[in-house]
């Protein structure tokens, strides 16, 4: 590998939204040629450094107060550079130097608008606080969470798992994963157009939970979706 030079993931703050800023883990900092004749500044006006081999790329890592979090983000998102990295500006549940390393907007409590906390998602969840849908199942992680669904598996969805025609009936038992103790509803339809709620309302009392529709001795094709009632 030519000197000044890397192979391994740079470690920009966020390139999803464009910030191509190092952390202060990048492989970056402290790796650029030597004897190359920089410019005065960086991209942020921030002077190149002295008397050391300088980083790689339009970026030079600079955090004055040693708190590992660079002078531009602070003074960008926590308007000042002085902001200790053990707070929590937006009060998430995250401390400052999480939000930096989550690759959160530490003013906004929840920076990918999927409805859940930074915080929560990072701790409690453990999915990614900058993804609406961390396993890229469709739905997001707050829909998931709300479905009771896991939203760190794509093949846990909310849907109707199986219609099963019952033995010697023209009756149909309808199916689909559910949450202990939530309450759903099951809708039919002719057409997908008209919906018409059944009138019970169906309690999970397991993982599984299940509808019986009823044909009345006749047969005509039928749609179904459950809807679950909070």
């Amino acid at each position: 590998m030519e000197e000044g030079s890397i192979s391994d993931d740079p470690l920009f703050v966020n390139p999803a939204a464009r910030d191509y800023h190092l952390l202060p883990i990048s492989p970056c900092i402290r790796s650029g040629w030597p004897n190359a004749q920089m410019p005065e500044v960086d991209i942020d006006l921030e002077p190149f450094p002295l008397g050391r081999r300088p980083d790689i790329g339009a970026d030079q890592f600079v955090d004055s107060d040693r708190d590992l979090m660079p002078v531009y983000w602070e003074g960008k998102h926590l308007r000042t550079i002085d902001a200790l990295p053990e707070g929590d500006f937006d009060s998430d549940g995250l401390s400052n130097l999480d939000e930096l390393w989550n690759r959160c907007d530490p003013a906004n409590v929840d920076t990918d608008a999927d409805g859940l906390n930074d915080g929560f998602e990072v701790h409690e969840l453990k999915t990614n606080p900058n993804d609406v849908d961390t396993d890229d199942d469709g739905v997001s992680d707050g829909d998931e969470l709300f479905a009771g669904t896991d939203p760190l598996d794509p093949n846990s969805l909310f849907r109707v798992e199986a219609i099963l025609p019952e033995q010697g009936r023209l009756d149909f038992l309808i199916t689909w994963f559910a949450v202990p103790g939530g309450t759903y509803r099951l809708h039919f339809s002719p057409d997908l157009a008209s919906w018409q709620p059944m009138d019970d309302l169906i309690v999970a009392d397991g993982p599984i939970a299940a509808a019986r529709f009823k044909s009345h001795g006749t047969v005509h094709k039928k749609f179904f979706r459950v809807e679950f009632l909070p």
